[in-house]
């Protein structure tokens, strides 16, 4: 298991990975998180998916932080990096809950992605720095545009696409690919 520091931002605590996230993180992922498993049983779902996140922790694949808002205590959500290859590759994955995201936006209207953004560019850091990877990256729906927008706007840059790389409701989808190597990283850092 990789041993983790709390991240503090202007705005956020970010605090690593304890069992005790499992309800929350069960709440935010959407039923897609399961279309890997074929038992349509949802508890025998919830416990296969429990223990596979528990074995990416466990093994030092995965890293994982609650993102918590420091002044309203309002859990805004979770960021991961999965896939992690030490010196080599990570994937970004910012989960954001929109229950509590809109109670946050209520209390203070600012940009509307402000706080994931935020949360992902010390995570980022911590990829480059402390596991030493060349490339953070990810895979992202061809239709969620807005997910895509807003990793290009952290400095992702379309790498690809995979032509019918995932399903959705039985239906092939694309998959595209964005990724950010350890120079844009730097290049980027020292603006």
């Amino acid at each position: 298991m990789l041993d983790l520091q709390v991240l503090i931002t202007e705005h956020l605590y970010l605090i690593p990975y304890k069992r005790e996230f499992d309800d929350y993180i069960m709440r935010i992922h959407n039923e897609a998180s399961f279309m890997a498993y074929d038992d349509n049983d949802p508890v025998k779902q919830r416990e296969q998916y429990l223990n596979y996140i528990h074995q990416l922790i466990e093994t030092g694949s995965s890293a994982m932080w609650l993102i918590k808002h420091r002044k309203f205590k309002i859990n805004l959500g979770i960021i991961y990096l999965t896939d992690i290859i030490f010196g080599i590759t990570a994937n970004l994955h910012p989960l954001i809950d929109r229950a509590g995201y809109r109670l946050y936006l209520q209390l203070n209207g600012k940009e509307r992605l402000r706080f994931m953004k935020e949360a992902v560019m010390p995570v980022i850091k911590v990829g480059f720095e402390s596991f030493k990877v060349q490339r953070i990256g990810g895979a992202f729906l061809h239709f969620n545009k807005q997910a895509i927008r807003f990793v290009k706007g952290l400095g992702l840059k379309q790498e690809g696409l995979i032509r019918h790389g995932s399903r959705v409701n039985d239906a092939p989808q694309d998959l595209v690919i964005l990724g950010m190597v350890r120079k844009e990283w730097e290049s980027q850092r020292n603006y």
